[in-house]
């Protein structure tokens, strides 16, 4: 076959014709139709394969919601663009009623989508009998925990995400299901049927004229998958001959299925037209680390390979005999087909061939070579769309693209830490492992190291597998609009049984590699001996002598990576093992994961931010992670049970913290059972040596709006004694209730204790503090002029300052007028946000809402 990649040929076979321009400039055109990849057929065109298909699919997304709830929750990632919205609500918190504030429908820009609430409970709105729900006047608010509404539109709407707002902790229901049509689905048997497919390949032909391979008639194709159903929903058959494909795909799940070949979004036709005007060029990327594929070329491979497999028959790398569906290549098929072909004359990367440029890797690819390339775009496409990046600025370092395969050696060099990708880890934010099925990347010594080097460096860290149809993703934070309960509920559905076997038992001395070499390397770089090419590290790693004092030394280093994996992994699946109920921290598909943790000993961090509003954190599980805070090494501790009901007072007593930590995230709010009285005994508990301290103490809002137990002015009174004088950055939430004792008051009864202890705080803060948030959730007895107080005493050196005030008076313009006067002589402050809402004493809520310094200014 001929290449027409190379230059040289694209000089000898561009016929060059000269134009004169106005500047009299020459202008060489060359042929539209020659290109770099050949010009490849748009599938999804040919075969006028559309989203519809037979029937209206009809998708839900299944929310479990935690109390109170305020975000916005995506739904674009679940559901289709569609005229409809259904929202069911079911359960309830802690209330008779549901109650919620506001929801609103968001298109991808952000803008509201104007509605109209068109059903409610299953009845038409009438304005009579049935009136809308929303907008409400004030609130929606409803007895008993089940109800329904639908939404109008006016036209077929790309919803990316809905707002909801439920003020109420208590009253917030439970569940929800938002389903893109009028009525919930129902695919009673979820069967094959002979109409339910899309045409990938070959003539367009009916299937049911068709003899696939087997010898199998399209009825006994059917036959077979009801009988026994593919894990993912669907599956693709060749014809007798190998020319033609068809993908069948069980009721309800063409959308599956379309997302897998072509993508999530419409864009396919983009991709290809990308792929069809990649022009040959001899621009080079000298440096391979910056050799990363956007999204959009990583989907334009996949483009290619749907076009070419079959009408090229592609076979097996692995015995050059076994025909090759798209969905069965693999890199090593890739690289034999499509890659070093392509690139052979110009001795190029596969990167270099597309138009892109030097291009800085947001993620590192860590992944196995033989898993399938589209469970691996699907995976990488996923974890795009997840983090809401544009396909065009994604990107992505794939060893396979950027390395060039033809002169390995130069990339990869001699030194694991210092190769390709070593190099290209360096520069990207984080490291996403793609996870295959069997979780056999695991097994692989290059992908190992690839992982410890990542949380040796403390970058992000993802893992991604492709199951049941569609990717799973572990994200290292919460997603945009994800809360940490969202976070949990979504990483449920993860395929932990499959993938936790291996990482949580991992033994990176004895991972495989292609090339022996390659593994003598790494093993000499894990246990620091010269030279590298040295095989006795391996041979020891083979004989496996116990008695060997080398091999001692050796496991040394080895524990101490294989711990590190180990913890990382655990402690990813700690709110996993809190949410299973026939799971545990101390059996977790076998796995002690209190154990692995605590034998890393080279931890400096542990965060456990997705463990709200489980019920299964109870005192003595509060007890259990907080011994995890006690590692030596350990510089930053996060800790989020908020809304986690069954915590009490004797979970204080658990507290303790190294005197070491410099960074501690410690989230016990709406905790119904935790008093005042205990939480006293809390700062004196708190490092010496901090720099960053988040602290939410915020008690439990009731049904009738208070919030209970009450937390007073002793409390930050006791704060204050115990702030570390090294603070950088300070965060504090709580509420405030005035009706305490008297023990700090100086002057009578009257005092306010509310700001009488708040001041005592703000009086002890460091004069360096960078930035302050304060929120108080609820100070019925707050008023404007204490807002100017506290400015009074706020560290003149702050650049980041918020504050939230909810409930009490409203701030007036003399109010306003003092702060922007302290602000004044604030001269670092570059960053201000400061929202207060009174408590409707006036009959409405006034609300100040201030977004910069300079809005701030201009009261002075």
């Amino acid at each position: 076959m001929k290449i027409l990649c190379c230059f040289d040929k694209r000089q000898q076979q561009v016929q060059k014709k000269k134009l004169q321009t106005s500047a009299e400039e020459d202008v060489t055109v060359y042929p539209e139709n020659l290109n770099t990849f050949g010009t490849i057929e748009n599938i999804y065109e040919k075969y006028h394969i559309t989203r519809l298909g037979k029937e209206q699919e009809v998708h839900t997304k299944h929310v479990d919601v935690p109390s109170p709830f305020k975000t916005n929750i995506v739904i674009q990632d679940e559901l289709e663009p569609s005229r409809y919205i259904r929202i069911d609500f079911s359960g309830i918190h802690d209330s008779y009623y549901i109650g919620i504030n506001e929801i609103h429908f968001k298109d991808p820009q952000g803008n509201h989508i104007p509605y109209e609430n068109i059903m409610v409970d299953g009845q038409e709105v009438d304005n009579e009998k049935v009136k809308p729900a929303f907008p409400p006047h004030g609130w929606w608010c409803v007895v008993d925990g089940v109800h329904s509404l639908v939404f109008d539109f006016g036209e077929v709407t790309h919803v990316k995400e809905i707002y909801f707002w439920c003020a109420n902790a208590a009253s917030t229901p439970k569940e929800m299901k938002i389903t893109d049509g009028h009525f919930l689905p129902d695919y009673t048997g979820y069967k094959y049927d002979a109409e339910l497919y899309f045409q990938l390949a070959g003539d367009v032909q009916d299937p049911t004229e068709m003899i696939f391979q087997g010898g199998l008639t399209c009825d006994e194709v059917i036959e077979s998958l009801n009988s026994d159903p593919p894990e993912n929903q669907f599956k693709s058959f060749l014809s007798l001959d190998g020319k033609s494909q068809f993908v069948f795909y069980q009721r309800g799940s063409r959308t599956l299925a379309l997302n897998y070949y072509f993508g999530r979004d419409d864009s396919f036709s983009e991709d290809v037209g990308m792929i069809n005007s990649t022009n040959p060029h001899k621009n080079t990327i000298d440096e391979v680390e910056y050799r990363a594929l956007t999204l959009q070329e990583l989907r334009g491979i996949r483009a290619m390979i749907l076009d070419k497999c079959l009408k090229e028959s592609w076979k097996s790398s692995r015995d050059n005999e076994t025909i090759l569906r798209p969905e069965d290549v693999n890199l090593y098929d890739l690289s034999k087909h499509l890659i070093k072909p392509l690139t052979v004359e110009r001795n190029c990367s596969f990167k270099e061939l597309f138009h892109s440029g030097s291009t800085t890797p947001m993620y590192y690819c860590s992944h196995w070579w033989g898993e399938s390339v589209f469970d691996f775009i699907s995976c990488v496409e996923n974890h795009a769309q997840k983090n809401e990046l544009d396909p065009q600025t994604a990107t992505y370092w794939v060893c396979a693209h950027a390395n060039r395969q033809h002169d390995l050696g130069v990339d990869l060099g001699n030194d694991p830490s210092q190769s390709s990708f070593n190099r290209a880890m360096q520069v990207a934010k984080g490291v996403l492992l793609v996870c295959d099925i069997n979780a056999i990347v695991t097994s692989r010594i290059w992908v190992d190291f690839e992982l410890y080097r990542t949380i040796v460096t403390s970058s992000n860290f993802d893992i991604v597998i492709h199951a049941n149809g569609m990717p799973h993703l572990i994200a290292n934070d919460p997603l945009p609009n994800e809360t940490p309960y969202q976070k949990n509920r979504r990483e449920s559905n993860f395929p932990f049984e499959r993938v936790c076997r291996q990482l949580l038992s991992l033994e990176l001395h004895k991972g495989e590699s292609s090339m022996e070499i390659d593994k003598v390397r790494i093993l000499n770089t894990m246990i620091e001996k010269r030279p590298l090419d040295c095989p006795n590290a391996l041979e020891r790693v083979f004989k496996n002598d116990s008695q060997c004092f080398e091999y001692q030394q050796d496991l040394h280093f080895y524990n101490l990576t294989n711990g590190a994996l180990r913890a990382e992994m655990a402690c990813k699946a700690v709110s996993i093992a809190l949410s299973k109920e026939d799971q545990s921290l101390e059996n977790f598909y076998g796995f002690n994961l209190l154990d692995i943790i605590s034998k890393d000993t080279s931890r400096t961090t542990i965060d456990l931010q997705d463990l709200a509003s489980l019920d299964s954190v109870t005192d003595d599980v509060f007890a259990q992670l907080m011994g995890l805070a006690t590692a030596p090494t350990l510089r930053k501790f996060v800790l989020n049970v908020v809304g986690c009901k069954n915590l009490t007072d004797e979970c204080i007593d658990s507290i303790s913290f190294p005197t070491y930590l410099k960074q501690l995230d410690l989230n016990i709010g709406y905790a119904k059972n935790m008093s005042n009285a205990k939480l006293l005994d809390l700062p004196s508990k708190l490092p010496p040596s901090l720099e960053t301290l988040k602290l939410n103490v915020c008690g439990y809002k009731t049904p009738d709006g208070n919030y209970l137990p009450p937390r007073f002015g002793s409390l930050m009174h006791e704060l204050s004694k115990h702030i570390s004088f090294s603070l950088k950055h300070f965060e504090f939430t709580t509420q405030i209730n005035d009706e305490e004792h008297l023990e700090y008051s100086t002057e009578g009864e009257n005092k306010n204790r509310g700001v009488e202890g708040m001041c005592a705080l703000l009086r002890k803060l460091p004069s360096d503090l960078e930035s302050l948030f304060l929120c108080v959730e609820q100070w019925d007895t707050f008023e404007g002029k204490m807002l100017a107080s506290m400015f009074e005493l706020f560290p003149k050196n702050l650049k980041e300052v918020k504050i939230f005030l909810y409930s009490g008076d409203y701030v007036y313009d003399e109010n306003m007028a003092s702060i922007a006067n302290c602000i004044n002589s604030m001269k670092q402050l570059c960053s201000l946000r400061i929202h207060t809402r009174s408590d409707a004493r006036t009959g409405t809520y006034r609300v100040r809402n201030i977004h910069t310094v300079d809005e701030m200014k201009a009261f002075a």
